[in-house]
């Protein structure tokens, strides 16, 4: 009996150590491939998030290059009356920019250069009115840029370090 146990371990003996070294093979061919696959797979997804991410920023951009020549459009309108004309005086302007802040939530501020490159005018919505102060404003951020090219718009800033703020500069 002990010889038939003897005999039947060795015919038997190898075939357990080559199935194990076999299945060890394939298992770690299997495991190798989904970590490649794996790889792969997270590489595609983060392409995909970010020509997604590209994509919306390019909408966004849109959106607010829209809504900038928006505004622009409205301050254009008013610049355009005829004030020098005669016909409308100081306390006019100043009216039509108070006009203008309601109609135009975002703009915190208004201001007139004259031909001369003095500030007649500043309406505000947090700080006083300004009428007549004639500063020099000619070398102000972005007037020579708004009297070549049309119009300015300079970084955003923010202001008490939460609220995002531009300046834009626009010829009449």
């Amino acid at each position: 009996m002990s010889s038939e146990r003897r005999s039947s371990s060795r015919r038997f003996g190898l075939f357990p150590k080559y199935a194990a070294a076999l299945m060890g093979l394939v298992g770690g061919a299997l495991v190798l491939s989904g970590l490649i696959e794996m790889g792969l797979s997270y590489r595609a997804a983060m392409g995909t998030t970010a020509e997604l991410q590209r994509s919306e920023v390019r909408a966004a951009a849109i959106r607010i290059e829209q809504y900038l020549e928006g505004m622009r459009a409205q301050v254009a309108d008013v610049s355009s009356l005829p004030w020098d004309a005669g016909l409308l005086d100081a306390k006019d302007r100043r009216e039509e920019f108070h006009r203008l802040l309601k109609l135009v939530p975002a703009i915190a501020e208004l201001r007139h250069v004259n031909a001369r490159g003095e500030e007649d005018m500043k309406v505000s919505r947090v700080a006083l009115d300004e009428v007549g102060a004639q500063r020099t404003a000619s070398r102000d951020g972005g007037v020579p840029q708004a009297l070549t090219r049309g119009a300015f718009y300079s970084p955003t800033y923010f202001k008490d370090g939460t609220e995002p703020y531009m300046t834009a500069r626009c010829r009449p």
